[in-house]
């Protein structure tokens, strides 16, 4: 596994494909890897993985250039690695409890590199671990004359599946997320947290992700690269506007610049709908806190069910935009 760790986990995590799981790394391990992911053998590789964390990147950052493969991608890697290792099917027997704790121990340790420095060591750490909530795992029974057997993970092999007419061969297929549906065992809660430290844009464009819980204490520290409030207004760039919620629009105000805090409001709802998004569903809820707002002493923002409404609740209580000086943003745009 070491020696392929690129090709066969870190390029498919990034550009999709069969992850290949192999034993728990360690501190040890990831220099090891550091030293066997520079050989010939990992060249074409490591190419193909630039190429396609770049490709990433300027989604966020348009002139960024290729993230490096350094210390902190195979440090990511082998973290998101061994938290796999904890839910594989292959972990069992009577020390499972033992093994998962010296296992959730060595990925919070990986995952130890505190927040990102700079808005492109952001986007370079994001651009490795974008599509973690796409990881998925494939789960097979076949049913036949006989019984049944079940695959938890692996393509059931051509010996089941013989002479599928005549054993009356049936193949049944369950997809299921590793995020949403497995999860993570609770001894890895906190090397799932300080995945979200090292790399807090991934939680900030899944708001509405369950596990770990949204916190605004891992996405701010991203915004504030930027240094100030009207810096942040002027140049984050639309995929970021997502992050642009109460608490960024508070930081505004408490650096008493409302313009900047108006600026950020405007921008996150006039921001290019996407998929399934409509309009109305954007600036309605902005309009209820809207009308919430005047009147109702001692509400918060903090009562309102919705970060949009209670976006509303500020641009009204704050003078600083309302909803008819919106824009619905065009098509493409």
């Amino acid at each position: 596994m070491a020696r392929s760790f690129v090709s066969s986990f870190l390029l498919p995590l990034v550009r999709g494909g069969r992850l290949h799981v192999g034993r728990p790394l360690g501190p040890r391990a990831v220099e090891r890897l550091g030293r066997l992911a520079s050989s010939v053998a990992e060249d074409e590789a490591a190419h193909a993985l630039a190429v396609s964390r770049r490709a990433v990147a300027a989604r966020f950052l348009r002139a960024a250039a290729s993230p490096p493969l350094d210390e902190a991608t195979l440090r990511l890697g082998a973290t998101v690695h061994d938290l796999l290792v904890l839910v594989h099917p292959a972990i069992d027997g009577p020390t499972v409890a033992r093994r998962q704790a010296r296992i959730a121990a060595a990925a919070q340790a990986l995952a130890s590199l505190g927040a990102p420095a700079s808005a492109v060591e952001a986007v370079n750490r994001h651009s490795l671990l974008a599509r973690l909530a796409e990881i998925a795992r494939t789960d097979s029974t076949v049913t036949f004359w006989l019984g049944r057997e079940t695959f938890v993970g692996r393509v059931p092999p051509p010996r089941v599946t013989a002479l599928p007419t005549l054993r009356r061969v049936r193949v049944d297929v369950v997809r299921r997320s590793w995020l949403r549906d497995i999860g993570v065992p609770t001894v890895a809660h906190e090397a799932v947290l300080a995945l979200g430290v090292a790399s807090p844009l991934g939680e900030a464009l899944d708001p509405l992700r369950l596990e770990p819980p949204l916190c605004w204490s891992r996405i701010l520290p991203v915004l504030r690269l930027f240094r100030s409030p009207g810096v942040a207004a002027c140049r984050l760039p639309d995929p970021w506007l997502a992050m642009a919620g109460c608490e960024t629009v508070e930081w505004a105000l408490a650096r008493n610049d409302p313009d900047a805090a108006a600026l950020l409001i405007r921008r996150r709802l006039q921001r290019p709908l996407r998929g399934q998004q409509t309009w109305q569903g954007r600036i309605e809820p902005f309009r209820r806190g809207w009308e919430l707002a005047p009147g109702r002493d001692g509400l918060s923002p903090a009562v309102l069910p919705f970060g949009t409404e209670s976006l509303g609740w500020l641009a009204r209580v704050h003078a600083l935009v309302g909803p008819r000086a919106l824009q619905e943003p065009r098509p493409g745009s």
